[in-house]
């Protein structure tokens, strides 16, 4: 299964509010939110763990001289955006829910996006009188025998084929006309 796995939160605005520190400090101050969100460590990283929390440990002292950590001497405590994090009885509390629900098989599954497969279209469309096939139509419900789709190009009688504008024989003419149709929509929106 793996180890438990731990979130450090930051605003949307981080970069901003740190943006006056250092290439290497304002790093450090990710790094050290990291190392004590994972160590369930409450925003306090003990000094001897500094050079494997970071790779820019040198720069602590620009964020101590900023006010944006604090030491006292023994360990560093992460002031800025420490509000945002959760504190170690937060994340163990959250571990042993996960793992009583994980006993109990879990979050049940959401549903996929897949429609189900059912046996044969006929079958499907008696069984409940809301069934739909995708296009948005309900073929369950009785059109009028007036009502028939007719081909969409110029003086055609024919049936329009499934769902669309047109008949087998003027298929090419749909192409053309969403063709043109785009073709001048494009040509407006540079105009």
């Amino acid at each position: 299964m793996g180890c438990p796995v731990t979130w450090t939160k930051l605003s949307d605005d981080f970069t901003d509010e740190t943006w006056t520190l250092s290439d290497a400090a304002a790093p450090l101050l990710v790094d050290l939110h990291v190392w004590s969100n994972r160590k369930l460590l409450d925003c306090k990283v003990p000094l001897v763990d500094l050079p494997r929390a970071s790779r820019a440990h040198e720069a602590l002292d620009e964020l101590l001289a900023g006010r944006w950590c604090a030491t006292d001497g023994e360990t560093v405590v992460v002031r800025f955006h420490a509000v945002y994090q959760r504190t170690r009885e937060q994340v163990q509390a959250q571990q042993e829910a996960n793992k009583r629900n994980g006993a109990r098989g879990g979050r049940p599954r959401k549903p996929g996006r897949e429609r189900p497969e059912t046996q044969s279209l006929s079958e499907s469309l008696g069984e409940s009188p809301s069934e739909r096939d995708g296009t948005g139509r309900d073929w369950n419900q009785k059109r009028a025998p007036t009502e028939v789709d007719t081909c969409a190009a110029t003086g055609c009688t024919s049936a329009a084929r499934h769902g669309l504008a047109t008949c087998y024989d003027h298929a090419q003419f749909e192409i053309e006309l969403y063709a043109g149709t785009v073709a001048r929509a494009r040509a407006q929106a540079t105009a």
